[in-house]
């Protein structure tokens, strides 16, 4: 019996590299690694699956300088607005924001709001962007959520309230640039998860890298701890 995939996390590492590689400016690292999230979601639509989460920005990216932020922000917001829906019209996918996005600025909360609003009626997949993202952060902000209601602290309480609750554990985390490390990414959803780290640079994610993390996933023996 083949394996279930419902539920895909991405880590979208090397978009920086990519573009010293080529020999572009880095900003063009970024625009390439946005466009591969973009056909990454559109060749989804070619597999029963039905969840995705897409690591783009961690809480521990904050730490960076101000300038590359700045300059990595400026390019997000630009795609964001202008092309990112049209660009996914194929996949009819659903498109949720993750993490601790009040940390963003009015202006990028107002493009990522508008883009949740026009994809909400979707009925493709759903697709997470983990931004201003971390693991432990999201398991602690769940926690407080759960104590400020007065429920009781427990694996299903967690799992409702953590920022991916419309979307069972994940079963399969990709990532790319050949790291073999999860970098503080969905901590709790991965307990049982399948791991592929692929040699390829994010920008260079395409159907071929799709096609293979998939039948390489469906090879795989999972027991969940019963065996």
């Amino acid at each position: 019996m083949q394996n279930e995939l419902n539920h895909i996390g991405f880590i979208c590492d090397g978009n920086a590299t990519w573009a010293k590689q080529n020999n572009l400016p880095e900003k063009e690292g970024y625009i390439a690694g946005i466009n591969a999230i973009i056909d990454t979601i559109n060749n989804l639509t070619k597999y029963d699956v039905s969840y995705a989460t897409f690591y783009v920005f961690s809480t521990e990216n904050w730490g960076r300088p101000k300038d590359w932020r700045d300059n990595f922000f400026a390019v997000v917001r630009d795609i964001l607005e202008n092309v990112f829906v049209q660009k996914l019209e194929q996949s009819n996918a659903k498109i949720k924001f993750i993490g601790d996005t009040q940390k963003f600025d009015s202006e990028m909360l107002s493009i990522m709001n508008d883009i949740e609003t026009k994809t909400k009626n979707n009925t493709g997949m759903l697709a997470y962007i983990a931004a201003s993202y971390g693991g432990r952060d999201e398991i602690v902000r769940a926690v407080n959520k759960i104590i400020l209601s007065g429920q009781e602290v427990t694996e299903a309480s967690i799992s409702q309230n953590i920022d991916t609750n419309l979307a069972p554990d994940v079963d399969l985390i990709i990532r790319t640039k050949n790291k073999a490390r999860l970098s503080n990414f969905m901590l709790w959803q991965a307990s049982y998860s399948e791991f592929l780290f692929i040699e390829e640079l994010w920008p260079d994610f395409g159907e071929k890298q799709l096609d293979y993390a998939i039948k390489e996933f469906h090879k795989r023996t999972r027991t969940f701890g019963l065996k």
